[in-house]
């Protein structure tokens, strides 16, 4: 069974943890992929389960059936087959629960983040489109029935808004099939991964994205190292993390040169920019006392913290913005038909 749309990160979450715990049972891989695909019965997880038990229980490894499927990620796939190979499956699928645990609350954030700017973005448009349309048409009666008309940014204001009401379908056409695309994107994750795939190929090496995939790569090396890897492999496995990202990659590719050359890897990491300095140094540290893996993990933590934390700020800055341009543009709006309408009422009275 082929798909061409991956597991959402709430789901993978969901099958690492649960399997972890029965391997922890000592549930084989199989059982336990039978066990949770009665749990889900009915559900669109269901099929995907008993697939990969089936699979197993023919003889496949778990990162094969989880290849097969094309639902998980090849870093998931990857980390499957380490874990297998160093005989830690179930470190390596807690490590992975966790790791997608991190990524479902970023998703969650930016999700609620954005929901509220485009609410408002919708009301500021609705305004402006009711000033425009109705209201000017009213200003532009009284100016007719003082024997005037109205000029300047008014009358353009004016004759924008009569535009907008001969073509009004076609605009309200335009708002419905943008919440629709806006609801299609919301509820198809393909069309999600997609844009997300080109955001990060695009801009995903700058800015608030790469802080976001900076605590990914330091979750995929702690991963990594927790699963027996050595330090080039669990390089190798946050490169494949960071897959859509080619800024992400050619760094990468700098400091996997690095470390052939005989660098340490906090060294090649900062050398590369691939982590902040301050965390490099903290891992030099946490490298020479042999809880290397360990202080990885906190990176990962205090990173995915961070960028939660700049998310927020950013986020808190578009209501007032917003704000701020609606009452300038309302105000503008009225005072451009206001002013000359009083001068004419002072002049008559």
């Amino acid at each position: 069974m082929r798909t061409k749309t991956y597991l959402r990160s709430e789901e993978i979450e969901w099958i690492c943890r649960e399997l972890a715990l029965l391997l922890h049972a000592g549930v084989s891989v199989a059982d336990g992929l039978y066990l949770m695909a009665a749990e889900e019965q009915g559900s669109a997880l269901g099929p995907v389960l008993s697939e990969l038990g089936r699979m197993t229980d023919e003889g496949a490894t778990l990162s094969q059936a989880a290849e097969q499927t094309g639902c998980f990620p090849h870093s998931v796939s990857a980390l499957f087959a380490v874990g297998q190979m160093t005989g830690h499956l179930e470190e390596v699928l807690s490590g992975l629960s966790e790791q997608y645990r991190q990524q479902a609350r970023m998703t969650a954030a930016v999700r609620s983040a954005l929901l509220y700017p485009a609410a408002l973005g919708l009301v500021m448009l609705a305004v402006l489109l009711l000033l425009l349309v109705k209201v000017l048409p009213l200003f532009e009666k009284t100016y007719a029935s003082l024997g005037g008309q109205m000029t300047g940014l008014a009358g353009g204001l004016s004759r924008i808004g009569g535009m907008l009401d001969r073509s009004l379908p076609v605009v309200l056409l335009f708002l419905i099939l943008l919440l629709l695309g806006a609801g299609v994107f919301l509820m198809v994750p393909a069309w999600r991964q997609k844009l997300s795939r080109f955001w990060q190929r695009r801009r995903g090496h700058r800015g608030l994205s790469w802080k976001q995939n900076q605590a990914r790569l330091a979750m995929g090396l702690a991963l990594g190292l927790r699963a027996g890897m050595t330090e080039e492999e669990a390089l190798y496995l946050g490169k494949e993390i960071l897959g859509d990202c080619a800024g992400a990659q050619e760094r990468c590719g700098i400091c996997s040169a690095l470390l052939l050359q005989g660098q340490p890897l906090t060294s090649a990491l900062e050398q590369a920019e691939l982590l902040p300095v301050r965390e490099c140094r903290i891992l030099a540290l946490a490298r020479k006392s042999g809880a290397f893996d360990r202080a990885m993990e906190e990176t990962a933590l205090r990173l995915e913290e961070q960028s939660a934390n700049a998310l927020r700020r950013r986020m808190g800055l578009v209501e007032p913005v917003m704000v701020i341009v609606l009452s300038l543009l309302t105000g503008g709006i009225l005072l451009s038909v206001m002013l000359p309408l009083m001068q004419i009422l002072s002049a008559l009275g």
